[in-house]
C-alpha cells in the first residue's frame, strides 16, 4: 500500500505531522526509528506549492492556484513512478487535511481522468477545507455551542444575521447582509483574535514561542471571510500554540539534510510560508 499526504495553502508543510509524532526533540542525529506502519506501507510527503518545505521552482515562479498545483501534483507522481516503477502494483491512496482538503480531492481527479496508471484506491481528507463560506458560518456557531459568546451577543447575531432563525440555511457571517450584521461578526472575531485561544484543542493551553508556527496561518484562513475590526493586533501576532521548532531544528541540520538529499543551494526548512 501506498498513500501520499499534500497539505499547503500559502504553504504548509505536511512533513510537520509525522516529525511532531516522533518527537524529535529527543533525535539527534539523522536517524529515525522504524515504525510499524513503516514496515506496511509507503508514505511521499508532497509539500506543495513550490517553496513550501524544501520544494522549490527552477525558474523562481512561485505564484500559482489550485488548478495548477493539481497538474504539478500530478506530474510529480508521474516523475515518482517512472523513476520507481515497482511501486507500481501498490495501492495507493492520497491524504490531506487541513487546505490540503483541495490538494487531495483535485489530486485524485486527475489521477482518475489522466492517463497515468496509478492505483488509485481512495482518498481521505482529514479537517479539510473545502468550502470557504461554510468554514466562515461553521466557525461563528463552533464558538457559540463552546460557550464563548454570551447569549446577548448571539442574539444580536442571529437578529441581524439570520431573520432571527439561527441555523446554516439561515445565517449568513461571510457576505455582507447590513452594518448592524456586521458590526456583531465583528465582535465575534475581535474575541477569536484576542483571547489566546487554541483553535485545535480549547481545552488545551496555548503554546507559545515559535513565529512559524501554522497555528498563526491556519487562524488567518478560518479568519480571513469574517468581518473584523481595523484595531487592535493583527492576527499574524496572536500567540502561537503549536510550537514547531524542534521539527525545523533537526531538519535543517546538515546531517539530516544530506540523509534526505537536500541540495545546499536550496532554502532551509521552514513549516509555513506566506510570500
Amino acid at each position: 500500500m501506498k498513500k501520499i499526504e499534500t497539505e499547503s495553502q500559502i504553504g504548509f508543510s505536511t512533513f510537520r505531522r509525522r516529525a511532531s509524532e516522533l518527537d524529535l526533540r529527543h533525535i539527534q542525529n539523522a536517524e529515525i526509528a522504524c515504525r510499524v506502519e513503516d514496515m506496511v506501507a509507503n508514505v511521499i510527503f508532497l509539500e506543495t506549492p513550490a517553496e513550501v518545505g524544501f520544494s522549490y521552482d527552477d525558474n523562481k515562479k512561485y505564484s500559482t492556484d489550485d488548478d495548477e498545483t493539481s497538474f504539478a501534483n500530478y506530474a510529480a507522481l508521474q516523475h515518482f513512478f517512472e523513476k520507481f516503477p515497482q511501486f507500481k502494483i501498490n495501492e495507493f491512496y492520497v491524504i490531506g487535511e487541513s487546505y490540503g482538503g483541495v490538494y487531495a480531492s483535485t489530486l485524485s481527479v486527475r489521477i482518475l481522468e489522466g492517463p497515468a496508471n496509478i492505483n488509485l484506491k481512495g482518498f481521505a481528507i482529514g479537517n479539510g477545507f473545502l468550502d470557504r463560506e461554510m468554514l466562515a458560518n461553521s466557525l461563528v456557531f463552533f464558538i457559540y455551542y463552546h460557550g464563548l459568546v454570551d447569549t446577548e451577543l448571539w442574539k444580536n447575531l442571529t437578529k441581524h444575521c439570520c431573520g432571527d432563525k439561527a441555523s446554516q440555511e439561515s445565517c449568513n457571517f461571510v457576505g455582507y447582509v447590513s452594518s448592524d450584521c456586521e458590526t456583531q461578526v465583528i465582535k465575534v472575531t475581535d474575541f477569536l483574535q484576542n483571547k489566546g485561544l487554541n483553535i485545535y484543542n480549547l481545552y488545551s493551553e496555548c503554546h507559545s514561542g515559535d513565529p512559524n508556527s501554522r497555528y498563526v496561518f491556519d487562524k488567518r484562513n478560518m479568519l480571513r471571510y469574517l468581518p473584523k475590526s481595523q484595531k487592535g493586533r493583527d492576527v499574524s501576532y496572536d500567540p502561537t500554540c503549536l510550537n514547531s521548532s524542534n521539527v525545523r531544528k533537526w531538519i535543517n541540520q546538515p546531517l539530516v539534510r544530506k540523509a534526505i538529499h537536500i541540495p545546499s543551494h536550496i532554502q532551509n526548512w521552514k513549516l509555513c510560508r506566506s510570500e
